[in-house]
This record gives structure tokens, sequence and C-alpha cells, in this order.
């Protein structure tokens, strides 16, 4: 049975689109059930990061196939479908193979070569596999990417410097401060506990800066300010912590803003609009967009990371 592709990335759509298509894991797992339920498909993987939301299926006939995915990806996302035409990507046969190879690779990723991209299809895998959208094809199809993204870091040096998002996003602010990477002194505020927080932090640390981490589980931020000699904090302490903070990194998975323009003007007031640089690494976005217009704020999002790597 092809495989067929039909997706939106980096490359073919703005940060503003990539907002609205983005997915959590319930989406994932109800759009992979829904394109297996289409009477054209028969399987279904669902690719959804920071980057890219990307549907892998078995489709006999390509107008018909496409047909059907292009529908579930406007209902489950809530985007018409006539605005679906110019953002999409297609690939069938053997170039949607060829493309999610470079995708495991890290060939396709913002950051060249990143290694997160292998976790995301595994667990991009998982879902599929529970929602009842595994069969031959999609088990081959993520076995051999997952080979190939594991020869592409042991056979090349792809991933030998900057190799994800976190990283970085760490690199980005050592630059806005400094030229000798360090940031000894300067204290630095991680909203989020999962990977790309515990991956900040872990940058963070190696250039001595002074660390809290908020998350919504006040042990959770505590469990991993302890590993890097750091503070935790529940939501509910970012409104002093951003008094004191130097620089603020947030990337989350939350499905609403973190940070309003409200809670950072109060910030801004209590500082004395002592300048703050926000890096909102999470889409969607943890951080109003408006924020940057408060003065003293300097918000930097994905499109920067982009530009900079």
């Amino acid at each position: 049975m092809p495989v067929l592709l039909i997706g939106c990335s980096h490359r073919t759509s703005s940060l503003d689109f990539l907002e609205r298509v983005a997915l959590g894991v319930d989406l994932q797992g109800k759009m992979v059930k829904s394109l297996v339920d289409q009477t054209h498909l028969s399987e279904a993987v669902v690719l959804s990061t920071c980057n890219r939301v990307e549907l892998y299926v078995a489709a006999e006939r390509f107008h018909a196939g496409y047909a059907e995915a292009r529908d579930v990806l406007a209902e489950v996302t809530g985007v018409p479908v006539d605005q679906l035409g110019d953002e999409v990507q297609i690939a069938y046969e053997d170039e949607a193979v060829d493309h999610l190879f470079r995708v495991a690779a890290g060939l396709e990723s913002a950051v060249v070569g990143e290694h997160e991209i292998v976790g995301q299809l595994k667990s991009a895998w998982e879902v599929s596999q529970l929602y009842g959208g595994s069969g031959t094809l999609v088990n081959q199809l993520l076995r051999h990417a997952i080979g190939v993204a594991k020869r592409a870091r042991t056979e090349t040096s792809i991933g030998r410097h900057t190799a994800s998002v976190s990283q970085a996003a760490v690199a980005l602010v050592a630059g806005e401060f400094g030229d000798d990477g360090s940031l000894a002194k300067r204290r630095a505020l991680v909203i989020g506990a999962g990977d790309m927080g515990r991956g900040m932090m872990s940058g963070l640390a190696d250039r001595k800066a002074e660390l809290t981490i908020a998350n919504r589980s006040h042990d959770r931020a505590a469990f991993i300010a302890a590993e890097f000699s750091g503070t935790g904090i529940g939501l509910s302490g970012l409104p002093s912590a951003l008094t004191d903070t130097d620089v603020v990194l947030s990337g989350t998975s939350a499905t609403d803003l973190v940070l309003d323009v409200e809670t950072l003007e109060r910030a801004m007031e209590r500082r004395e609009h002592r300048p703050l640089l926000v890096v909102d690494v999470a889409v969607p976005r943890d951080v109003d967009p408006a924020a940057g217009q408060i003065e003293g704020v300097t918000l930097l999002d994905m499109e920067d990371i982009r530009a900079f790597v």
C-alpha cells in the first residue's frame, strides 16, 4: 500500500499558521482515528512538533486519499479547507518516504541535525498504535525512519554541534548578553518542566546562570530544579519571579497563553522597566506576541531561533 504525506512545516508556513494547526496528544489520537475511518485510507501516523504537523497515511489512490486526509486535517484543526491549499506539502510513494527519512535525520528541522525529532517520532508511533493507526506499512515506515536517524548520527557529524531547539535558544540568549558565551551572574527563569524546559535548564546551567524553573506542578519543578542547583516554583510564583530575572525562556505544551500582556506589564512596572529578554520556543506560543511592544521587553520566538541557527 503506497504512503501519502500531507502536512505543513516551518519551510512552508508561518509561525501564525503553525499555531493554528498545532496538535496536542489528544488531537493527534483523534486525527489518527478519523483518518483510518476514511474509505480510502487504512493506516496513519501523525507527527506534530513545534515546527511541523505531518500526516503519513496508507492510501491506495492518490487523489481520493489526499482529499480525505486534507478534509480530516481541516476538521480536526478547525482550519478551513480553502486555507490549507498553499500551506500544505504533499508527497506520494517514494517521495513521501524520502521526506520522512530526511525529517528523522534532522535535515528538515529548524535546527539542522536536532535530536529531539527521534523521540517525537516514537511518540507519534505510540499514538498511532494506541488509536488503531498502525499496521504493516506504518510499523515498517517508522522502524526504518528511526534506523535512518540513528545511522545519520553515528555515521555523520550532523549532530555534532547545536542539535536541539533548547540548545539553540540558550545559545541565542548567551549571544544577547555578551560574546564570551557565559551567563554567570545572570538570572534565568525557565517556564515548563518537560523535555524542552529540562534541555534549556541544562544549557543554562552549563553557562553558569542562576536558575529558576516554573511549572504547573510545583513538585515537578522542584525535582528538575534540584538537578541543576536551581529553584522550583509553581506558575502562581511567576509574577514575583519576573520581577527579579534577567531572561525568561518558555517552552510548555500549553494550548493557551502562559504569559499575557497584563502580567508582563505589571512585572515591568515593578522592575521600573529594567530590560527583560523573553524567548518563547513554544508552538502554540506561550507568550502573547503583543508583549514585544512593552517598554523594556525584547521578545523572541521560533522565527528568531530559525534565523539565528
